[in-house]
Parts: C-alpha cells; structure tokens; sequence
C-alpha cells in the first residue's frame, strides 16, 4: 500500500483513488502501531525500492512477548542515548569552567566524578600557560620547573608544574624568570600538587 501511494509520474495511481489508499493504510499502520509515528519513514522507503528491506518490521501495539522485547530494547536505548546526552553536557558545562590553572588545580585534587572528568578532558591536551622558574635552567637543559599558580609562586623554592621540552634549551632560563610554554598534558600529583608536561616549547 505504501508502494501504491509513493510511486509518481505516469504509472501513479489516480488522484482519488491515491488519496483513498493512502487513508485505508494509515488506520492499518495506526491500528498496528499505535500512532501514526514512522509512517513518512515507510513511504519514504517504499518510494524509493519495490520491495522492502529484509529488516522491515512495524512495531506492533499487541501485548505480545515480541511487542514487550521491543519495548524493553527501545527502553533501553532511550537511557543510553538519555545517559551519554548527560555525561555530554556535564563534560561541556566542565570545560567552560577550566579556565585558570587554579581551577585545574582545585578539580584535579577534589577527585570523584569532576576530578576524573576533568583529568580525562585534560590528559593529552596541549596547555598554553605562564610561570616563574624556579632555579636557574642551564643551556642543554629539557626539564624546568615552574611556578604557575600565584600562591604557590609567593612561596620560596616551591613548585607546581614540570615541564619536559621537546628540545634542550638553546639559552639558559634564569631564576625567578617568568615565562611563557606551552606542554602537552601528561601526568598529575593531588598533593602536594603537581602537573607534568611534555612536548613543551618556550615561547
């Protein structure tokens, strides 16, 4: 039926009678289905092939085991689809968040579901971000040890950031410098804090 009113040109069913069918089929596929909900979907397809897929299948409206197995895999997907939409938008809202370091840095330590999502949105990123050296870094040098947070930069000799570069330093970095780098995300110590870069360039 849904072949007879989708076909067009000069082997379509007259206007009337088109018109007639197409009615006959909704009750029927309403009848079975219980709303008229993916009728344009089997018109569509019917329009296109002669035959239907060898998937085709209506879902029925009777109570039968195979309408409730439908159901409950329809059930099913529904949470799925309905679970990862929400772990999308936590992970979203999360990272319109991680905007300083002392938030990575609050995150990260406080653990639980915001500290492994933001490790998992973090973790092989690339960070742009500035810091003070704390020792003076000799030419030839691939690991600098920096200050980012301003807390932990007000604090003599103390670090919170390791920076591994992807090439030795062609000029020496001195004590107290402040920089900018850049680093891809590779490992973190909760306490006391500590974030360890690699790949990283000296701008």
């Amino acid at each position: 039926m849904a072949r007879a009113v989708s076909i067009t040109g000069q082997t379509a069913l007259p206007g009337p009678m088109q018109a007639t069918v197409r009615d006959y089929l909704t009750k029927v596929y309403t009848a079975r289905h219980g709303s008229n909900q993916g009728l344009d979907q089997v018109l569509a397809q019917a329009g296109r092939a002669p035959f239907p897929p060898a998937d085709f299948h209506v879902l029925t409206l009777e109570e039968t085991p195979e309408f409730k197995a439908e159901q409950e895999a329809i059930r099913q997907e529904n949470a799925r689809i309905e679970a990862e939409r929400a772990v999308f938008e936590r992970k979203e809202k999360l990272l319109a968040e991680l905007t300083t370091f002392d938030v990575i840095t609050k995150y990260l330590q406080e653990g639980g579901q915001k500290g492994a999502d933001t490790w998992e949105l973090l973790h092989g990123q690339e960070l742009p971000l500035q810091g003070r050296v704390i020792d003076l870094t000799a030419v030839g040098s691939r690991t600098v040890l920096l200050a980012v947070s301003p807390a932990v930069a007000s604090q003599l000799g103390a670090h919170d950031l390791e920076l591994t570069l992807a090439a030795p330093l062609a000029a020496p970095l001195r004590k107290s410098q402040d920089i900018k780098f850049t680093g891809k995300v590779d490992s973190f110590r909760a306490r006391p804090f500590l974030l360890k870069l690699v790949e990283g360039k000296v701008q």
